[in-house]
């Protein structure tokens, strides 16, 4: 059984930006910059708080979101640090395929969908500097590689709310992802769901699944508010 809380009740006051005022942003992620690592945040001595949302995330029963549990798919929670993408949460289900991610893996922005949702909700100047000390490698041969290409599909992203892999980070995987916010509309993280391409397709991967994600990410949200 998923549990869809990811123990983000308890993570809530954590890594996030505001969605509007670019300065506001530059200054958030200056001070994720400061403030250090979350991989140490994580599991460093010092990291009671987000050990514990853990632990009560372990604990707790199922969530909400019945129907995206009934996909069977592997589902994420990531957050960004200086830059990278972070595994916080990772739900396996029933028909998931394994392909060795784990909790506190770091992962580029370019080259997922949840990656490709944060980077669309920052200021340009702070995507140029993520892009300058990262550069786009190329993953797969789906992998973007140029940044003006990026760029457009980051301003699709944004207009339309979700964002699509479409094997850009490892073959013979696609996967859709959508944001969290709090009620102030500022960024928790992103919800990604994720499966082999030979289910990922059609009109479940382009307009069934963004449905699900989303809603399962309002449902988060909502969880979040009134906890």
């Amino acid at each position: 059984m998923w549990n869809w809380d990811f123990g983000l009740v308890n993570w809530k006051n954590g890594n996030k930006f505001r969605r509007a005022a670019p300065r506001d942003r530059e200054r958030r992620a200056g001070n994720r910059r400061r403030r250090g690592s979350l991989p140490r945040a994580l599991f460093g001595a010092k990291a009671g708080p987000h050990q514990k949302a853990i632990r009560q995330d372990r604990r707790a029963g199922p969530g909400g979101a019945p129907r995206l549990r009934q996909t069977g798919e592997r589902a994420q929670f990531v957050v960004e640090e200086q830059g990278r993408g972070i595994y916080l949460y990772i739900e396996t289900g029933e028909h998931a395929v394994r392909t060795g991610l784990s909790v506190g893996q770091q992962i580029y922005l370019h080259s997922t969908s949840a990656g490709k949702v944060i980077l669309s909700l920052l200021p340009d100047d702070r995507v140029n500097e993520i892009l300058d000390e990262y550069g786009l490698p190329p993953l797969t041969e789906n992998t973007i590689t140029d940044s003006n290409e990026l760029k457009s599909q980051l301003d699709e992203i944004r207009e339309r709310g979700y964002a699509f892999n479409r094997e850009e980070n490892i073959k013979g995987l696609r996967a859709v992802s959508g944001p969290v916010t709090d009620e102030n509309d500022i960024l928790i993280g992103v919800l990604s769901v994720s499966g082999p391409s030979h289910r990922m397709k059609g009109e479940w991967f382009q307009s069934g699944l963004p449905d699900l994600v989303l809603g399962t990410a309002n449902e988060l949200e909502l969880r979040i508010a009134y906890a």
